[in-house]
């Protein structure tokens, strides 16, 4: 990637995120989140010598008001610190799950962010500084091994990548080892450009509200290269969902199901889900990060690889067949 061309300089990132009012724009899927572009998201402070009482320990919602937030919190403030806190839960649950999780420890830490949109995730991490949590918690459970802050320098690198990403661009966070890249690109082409940075023991892969599970055919079916390949290159990923109905059930049987997935842990509810909750018809809702799982790696990898050969229209067929096991309307 060339750098000069692809950096953006810090006070035009906003030019680039287009007007987030809530109608979809072409080829999108209903989301939660699509903020109005007059809301904004005020700056958290963090005090670096205080980390034991400023982070750790952070549990629920109610410790992060009392430890992290000092103004008024409106739900859409919420709503966009759910993204980071929601990371910052699956890796407490990696913790206690993993035993070989050795990615906290790492000196230099990739976070890549699959499915990113420019209305939610470009819009948190450019609009605010919420994404930098994860930073700050990473430093506090560091600084339990590794309590001489000089020596827990670490680097920690935040992709977003999806073709809903307004355009290629990166920037260093006030804090000079965090930097913040956007690709717009499938997961499939970003891998072809970064694989070699990407270790196993470095690197987790985060896709929050994809919804490919919910029923729309077109959107699963576009998402099936991706984790096909997520699981054949054996990375750590969690994802999140927004219900427990739909979504939840659809991905969960096709990561057991269809892609015969290996489960680090299983449905977990989530702390931190979103305040706002979409209310559809027929008593249909959508809470964003409503809870989430992680998965590595396949069970069957010669099944596997038998799948990944079929054409699309057999794959449609599969989770069609799938859907309708599950009660799920095909949209």
């Amino acid at each position: 990637m060339d750098d000069q061309k692809n950096n953006t300089n810090n006070n035009n990132l906003n030019d680039f995120i287009q007007d987030d009012e809530e109608e979809l724009s072409s080829g999108e899927y209903l989301g939660t989140f699509r903020w109005k572009k007059k809301l904004s998201f005020p700056k958290l402070i963090f005090v670096n010598d205080r980390l034991d009482q400023s982070y750790y320990g952070i549990n629920k919602w109610a410790d992060f008001f009392e430890k992290r937030i000092n103004f008024e919190v409106e739900p859409h403030i919420i709503d966009a610190l759910s993204y980071p806190l929601t990371i910052i839960n699956s890796l407490l649950e990696l913790q206690k799950v993993y035993l070989n999780f050795s990615l906290i420890y790492e000196k230099t830490i990739n976070l890549i962010f699959i499915g990113a949109s420019k209305k939610c995730e470009e819009r948190i991490a450019i609009g605010s500084n919420y994404f930098d949590e994860i930073y700050y918690f990473l430093l506090s459970i560091r600084s339990l091994k590794i309590p001489n802050i000089n020596d827990n320098h670490f680097n920690l690198n935040l992709h977003f990548v999806g073709e809903e990403v307004s355009q290629n661009a990166s920037y260093t966070s006030s804090i000079k080892n965090i930097k913040y890249t956007f690709h717009k690109q499938t997961f499939g082409n970003f891998l072809k450009d970064y694989a070699l940075e990407l270790s196993k023991s470095n690197t987790l892969i985060f896709g929050l509200n994809t919804g490919f599970g919910a029923g729309f055919l077109k959107l699963t079916l576009n998402w099936i290269n991706d984790l096909i390949k997520l699981l054949k290159f054996n990375y750590i990923f969690v994802f999140s969902y927004t219900n427990d109905y739909e979504d939840m059930i659809g991905e969960f049987s096709i990561f057991e199901e269809i892609l015969k997935s290996n489960f680090l842990f299983k449905i977990k509810d989530n702390n931190f889900k979103s305040m706002t909750t979409y209310q559809g018809e027929n008593e249909t809702w959508s809470c964003g990060n409503y809870g989430f799982y992680a998965i590595q790696g396949s069970k069957n990898i010669p099944s596997l690889n038998e799948f990944a050969k079929l054409k699309s229209a057999d794959i449609s067929k599969k989770l069609k067949e799938i859907f309708e096991i599950k009660k799920i309307i095909i949209k």
